[in-house]
């Protein structure tokens, strides 16, 4: 089942409804985001990793209140004049010493190793191998596994995966 129309099948339930208005009526809700994630906590709309389902559950928020049922906080106001403002990956500021005497064939590489990303530290190093790629640093999106490539040469690049988009017209057909 789809988790988003799950969602929105629970919250369209009248109790549950009652319940937002509770949420709603209480201080401590001064934003959607906040009120999102209380939301989800009380209904337990988690993804499979234990993180609440913010995102599902703002957007059927919106359409509940689209529908009448209540009136959410105000959302942040943008200046629509103004673009939204690039996030650049944090990098580790300095270039990546390049690897040194590195052989022309793959399998003369010494003491090659691929380095799963667990620390900030080995985020910030993968980030600055991104950015230096010719190709540049593209964005990755939804559930992610970030690898450092090294060995005794030096590091030597990075992959990437990141999760297929959830709707996709020329696949899905």
């Amino acid at each position: 089942m789809d988790k988003q129309h799950q969602i929105k099948r629970t919250l369209e339930q009248p109790d549950s409804i009652e319940s937002i208005r509770e949420f709603l009526g209480r201080s401590g809700q001064a934003h959607r985001t906040a009120l999102s994630d209380a939301v989800c906590r009380h209904f337990g709309f988690f993804d499979s990793r234990g993180a609440t389902q913010v995102a599902g559950c703002a957007k059927a928020l919106r359409e509940l209140e689209r529908a009448g049922h209540f009136v959410l906080p105000a959302g942040q106001d943008r200046d629509a004049s103004r673009p939204r403002e690039r996030r650049t990956p944090r990098g580790l500021g300095v270039a990546v010493a390049a690897p040194q005497d590195v052989p022309e064939q793959a399998g003369e590489v010494r003491a090659l190793q691929l380095l799963k990303v667990h620390s900030a530290q080995d985020l910030r190093l993968w980030n600055e191998l991104m950015c230096e790629h010719p190709q540049g640093a593209g964005v990755m999106v939804g559930a992610q596994m970030r690898y450092l490539i090294g060995s005794e040469h030096g590091w030597i690049g990075g992959l990437g995966f990141g999760a297929s988009a959830i709707k996709l017209g020329d696949r899905d057909q």
